[in-house]
């Protein structure tokens, strides 16, 4: 059994997702780790490419699985 965070946001790129909300979990990604989470996951309504791009021009792949729930 592993401990996951799960969160969820509105859209890739969006002001307040990029500017607050996936930065907050990336630059606590440590402090997660030794309460025992194994892994935060992000899902968002985008495709798996607008998200690789997003994660990737946020630099938070190492820190963050991403998802794409594009059926939203």
């Amino acid at each position: 059994g592993k401990k996951v965070v799960i969160f969820g946001l509105p859209g890739a790129y969006t002001g307040v997702c990029s500017q607050a909300h996936v930065p907050s979990y990336k630059n606590n990604i440590d402090k997660l780790k030794t309460k025992g989470i194994d892994s935060v996951i992000c899902v968002a309504v985008n495709d798996p490419y607008v998200l690789n791009g997003w994660a990737e021009n946020l630099q938070a792949k190492d820190a963050i699985e991403f998802y794409g729930d594009f059926d939203g």
